[in-house]
């Protein structure tokens, strides 16, 4: 099993960081560039939604994003310190608003959508081809950063 984990503050300015979290994951498990979108539209609108409505732009608050490999797809987790919201009833809004929010471009893109922690915690799967990589101790520590964690766990 390989874990990716990025911590972020609770500021839009973060999404820079997000996608060198996305870059990372894209290289480190050899997936093809025409599948980015699958990838971090998902990922962008979770960590959007959790800056925004979850901590409320409260820079103090931070946004934990982590991904797991697990039965051959990407798994992701993104956690802010809200209270959490009424998930059902904002992706049902949207639908029947023809409004294209963030939920609705998360539900169409991923799947197996679960919300935990009163909705404070989302987490999806992706099925994108990717080729497992095996990185050194080395080239982990070499990424690793401040904000952004890799770590490997077999």
């Amino acid at each position: 099993m390989y874990f990716s984990k990025v911590i972020l503050k609770s500021s839009l300015s973060q999404i820079n960081e997000l996608e060198k979290f996305i870059d990372s994951i894209m290289l480190n498990y050899n997936i093809e560039e025409q599948y980015r979108g699958v990838i971090s539209v998902p990922l962008v609108e979770s960590v959007k939604n959790a800056i925004i409505h979850g901590n409320k732009n409260d820079i103090s608050k931070k946004v934990t994003v982590n991904m797991q490999v697990m039965d051959s797809k990407l798994n992701f987790s993104v956690e802010d310190e809200g209270a959490g919201y009424d998930y059902s009833y904002i992706v049902k809004q949207s639908m029947i608003q023809n409004n294209v929010r963030g939920l609705y471009k998360i539900e169409k893109l991923a799947e197996d959508i679960n919300f935990e922690k009163n909705g404070a915690c989302i987490s999806y799967k992706i099925d994108v081809p990717f080729k497992m990589m095996v990185p050194s101790r080395e080239k982990l520590l070499k990424n690793s950063k401040a904000d952004i964690t890799i770590e490997q766990y077999v």
